[in-house]
C-alpha cells in the first residue's frame, strides 16, 4: 500500500539527531520530560495545557495554578532539567502515549485528525483523505508569519516515489479522488526510476510548543503514540534549509491537471513543512441546517464512527476477537456504505457541505474495512 510506505520512506528520511527533550512515561501514565533547562520544559507544559483547553473545552486550570508551572520543573544539572506533566495530558494522549499495541491501524495523519474528531479514536487514514480535508472549509494554512498554536497540524513533504506495483495500486484512497475528481490527477509514469517528478504528503504531527509534538509515525503496531521533539519532525532539512521548515509560501507540486513533471529532488526545498489549522469537526458539523437528506447521511457517518471505536480496542487490547458473524456485517456495511458514497460523490454533490458529508461516510466505512484488514480478519 503505498500510503504505508510514504510514511516509512519518510521515517527513513529522518537523519540521527541528538534529541533536545526526551520523553519517558510515568508510573500513572504522567509524562516526564527531560531537557536542557527549565524555560523550555516550562514552556511545553504551557502548550500541553493550551493543547488540552482545545481538545477538551470544559478543562480549566486556575491562573494560580498556571503561575505555578515553572515550580514543576527540577534542575537536574546545568545543562539538564525535568518535568512531570500529569493534569494537563488530554485525556487520549495521557492514557495512550507510550503504550505497547497488539494490532496495525492508525498512522500519523489518523491520529492527528483524531484530535479534531473527525473520528472518536484514531484510526487508518489515507493522503487523499487528509489532502481533501486540508483543502476543505474546515481547515486553513496558517498565512506567512502567523503564529503557532497548540494543536495546529504540521505537514510535511516530499518527493515522490512509487515503483511499478504502486503506480498500478487502486485503493480507498486513489477509488476516492477517481469519483470526485474525474480527470484532475494525472498518473505517475515515473520520471527517474522510481521518481515520479511530483510531492507527497510524507507525514503529519500536532504542534504543541516550540520543541515537541504528539504523534505515530507510521501505522505499524511497533510506533506507538509518542510526544517528538519538533526537529525529528521536519525530516531532512537541517540548519542549512530553515527557510524550508513551516514556510507557508511554499505549496508542494501535485500531479494533477496538466502539470508536467520536474526534477524537485535536488532543488532547495525539496523537503518542507507547512502548517495548518483545522476546526473540531462535531462542532463544524452540529452547527449545519442539514436538509433530511444530509442528516441522514450524518446519522450514519456517527453510527459508523461508533462502530470504529469499538474496532479501536482491537489495537490497543490482546486478545480482543471477533465473532465471524460480526465481521460479516461490518464488511457488508463498509461495503455498502463504500459503493452508495462513491456514487453520489461521482453523480455530484449538491453543495460543499453535502461532499464533505459524503466524504466523511466514505471514509468512515473505509476505515472500518481497513481496520478488519489490520486485524487480520479479512483477506
Amino acid at each position: 500500500m503505498k500510503n504505508l510506505l510514504a510514511v516509512f520512506f519518510c521515517l527513513l528520511s529522518f537523519e540521527s539527531l541528538a534529541q533536545k527533550l526526551k520523553f519517558t512515561q510515568g508510573a500513572k501514565n504522567e509524562l516526564i520530560i527531560t531537557g536542557p533547562d527549565c524555560p523550555t520544559l516550562v514552556t511545553a507544559h504551557q502548550g500541553l495545557c493550551n493543547w488540552k483547553r482545545l481538545v477538551e473545552p470544559s478543562f480549566t486550570l486556575s491562573p494560580e495554578r498556571e503561575r505555578k508551572l515553572e515550580k514543576d520543573c527540577k534542575k537536574l544539572s546545568a545543562k539538564s532539567a525535568r518535568i512531570t506533566v500529569a493534569t494537563c495530558l488530554p485525556a487520549f494522549a495521557r492514557e495512550h502515549h507510550g503504550k505497547k499495541l497488539y494490532k496495525e491501524g492508525p498512522n500519523c495523519w489518523g491520529t492527528a485528525m483524531g484530535f479534531k474528531a473527525l473520528s472518536p479514536k484514531p484510526r487508518f487514514m489515507w493522503s487523499e483523505e487528509m489532502n481533501y480535508w486540508m483543502h476543505s472549509p474546515l481547515c486553513r494554512k496558517l498565512s506567512p508569519n502567523e503564529k503557532k498554536e497548540p494543536g495546529d497540524i504540521i505537514n510535511v513533504y516530499g518527493p515522490e516515489y512509487l515503483d511499478e506495483s504502486q503506480r498500478l495500486e487502486r485503493d480507498e484512497g486513489t477509488r476516492f479522488i477517481e469519483a470526485l475528481y474525474p480527470g484532475r490527477f494525472r498518473e505517475a509514469t515515473g520520471h527517474q526510476g522510481n521518481y515520479t517528478g511530483y510531492h507527497w504528503l510524507l507525514h503529519s504531527e500536532t504542534y504543541i510548543s516550540p520543541d515537541m509534538t504528539f504523534g505515530k509515525l507510521s501505522p505499524n503496531k511497533l510506533d506507538r503514540f509518542s510526544f517528538h521533539p519538533l526537529e525529528e519532525v521536519y525530516g531532512r532539512p537541517r540548519d542549512n534549509e530553515k527557510e524550508c521548515q513551516e514556510n507557508q509560501e511554499l505549496s508542494p507540486y501535485v500531479r494533477e491537471y496538466n502539470n508536467p513533471p520536474k526534477n524537485i529532488r535536488g532543488s532547495k526545498c525539496a523537503y518542507f513543512t507547512t502548517v495548518h489549522r483545522c476546526e473540531n469537526f462535531n462542532e463544524y458539523f452540529g452547527k449545519m441546517n442539514f436538509t433530511p437528506e444530509m442528516q441522514d447521511i450524518w446519522k450514519n457517518v456517527q453510527a459508523l464512527q461508533g462502530l470504529q471505536e469499538k474496532l479501536f480496542s482491537l489495537v490497543t487490547s490482546p486478545g480482543i476477537k471477533l465473532e465471524e458473524c460480526e465481521v460479516t456485517l461490518l464488511l457488508s456495511l463498509a461495503d455498502i456504505t463504500l459503493k452508495r458514497a462513491a456514487d453520489q460523490l461521482a453523480k455530484g454533490p449538491k453543495n460543499k457541505d453535502h461532499e464533505m458529508l459524503l466524504s466523511m461516510e466514505y471514509f468512515a466505512a473505509a476505515g472500518i474495512r481497513q481496520s478488519l484488514k489490520f486485524a487480520d480478519l479479512i483477506p
